[in-house]
């Protein structure tokens, strides 16, 4: 029974972490591309 739980929460946090890794990587290169945009006019 523990071990179910702990895979499960394994599961549910590895699914976070990417989760939070993808937008992290996604807002940085928004922020990155408008920098960019803005000073090579």
């Amino acid at each position: 029974m523990i071990e179910k739980i702990t895979i499960i929460t394994r599961k549910k946090c590895i699914r976070y972490v990417t989760f939070c890794y993808i937008s992290f990587v996604l807002t940085v290169g928004c922020a990155w591309n408008r920098f960019f945009l803005y000073f090579c006019r």
